[in-house]
Formats: structure tokens, C-alpha cells, sequence
């Protein structure tokens, strides 16, 4: 789930300001954009309903604004030591994207 949405993410920037000295446009992201695109893929994808106390943790946005962030928490519930651990394990997922233009 972390490795979708930090794609979508990616894809959801905003394209930089160009001179006319003909650069190449830059994607941009933003922090709260990120953020937003995360949780919507992870509303489409039904992941709430798959995950047990899924959540986008601090530390998703975009700090470059060039890279997506995305961290999701949630808490596994491992068959084998269910009954050592009842309330399960908190494990957290990581994964970065970055949209780059070419031609």
C-alpha cells in the first residue's frame, strides 16, 4: 500500500516555473497535496478495511518538494503469537517516489 501511494503521490505534481532561457519544466510537489493523494488511494484501494488501525504517520509529505514521503502505521496481528501479544504488533511501512519530466 505505502509503494502505491507514494507513486500516486509522485504523480500528483504541479509543474515549476520556466524562464525562457528554455529549461526544462520541473514537477513539484506539496507537502499537504501528498498527503491528501495518500489518503484517497488508500480510501480507493479499501486498505482501512484490510489493515487494523491504518494510518498516514507523520513523516509523509514531500520535504524536498521533489520526492513523495509516504509512512503508513497499522497493527499486524501475527497468527503464531496472537495469544502472547492480544493487541497485536505496531509495524510501520515506508516508501518514497519522485516524478521526473523528460523528453
Amino acid at each position: 500500500m505505502a509503494d502505491g501511494a507514494s507513486v500516486a503521490a509522485a504523480d500528483s505534481y504541479s509543474l515549476g516555473q520556466v524562464d525562457s532561457s528554455g529549461e526544462t519544466p520541473s514537477a513539484i510537489l506539496n507537502s499537504g497535496r501528498v498527503r491528501s493523494v495518500t489518503e484517497s488511494y488508500l480510501s480507493q484501494n479499501g486498505a482501512h478495511s484490510r489493515f487494523d488501525q491504518l494510518a498516514v504517520a507523520p513523516g509523509t509529505g514531500s520535504p524536498d518538494s521533489t520526492t513523495a514521503e509516504v509512512v503508513l502505521s497499522a497493527v499486524a496481528h501475527p497468527p503464531v503469537v496472537s495469544f502472547l501479544l492480544p493487541s497485536g504488533v505496531p509495524i510501520e511501512a515506508r516508501s518514497t517516489a519522485r516524478s521526473r519530466l523528460t523528453r
